[in-house]
């Protein structure tokens, strides 16, 4: 593994991915895109598609999750805000 793309992907989610609607089931339209534009800026700061390949067996799969989680957390965050 790659510990320099790892490390960047997750950077790279931390400012980028933000919680937005749910996608459809099957839908995996946005994360396709996200990870498409990750792996442009990984190349632009000379981490290989290989490297990335290494670290993250399926990156679109990987930015599905965290989509999923960005938008989880926003929504325990409205109820708990709600609840109070």
């Amino acid at each position: 593994m790659s510990e320099r793309a790892i490390s960047f992907v997750e950077q790279w989610v931390d400012e980028n991915v933000h919680p937005e609607a749910y996608e459809r089931e099957g839908d995996t339209s946005r994360a396709e895109a996200m990870a498409a534009y990750c792996r442009v800026a990984a190349k632009a700061e000379g981490i290989t598609d290989a490297e990335l390949n290494e670290s993250f067996e399926d990156l679109t799969a990987f930015m599905a999750g965290q989509l999923e989680e960005a938008t989880d957390r926003e929504v325990d965050r409205l109820v708990d805000k709600d609840r109070s």
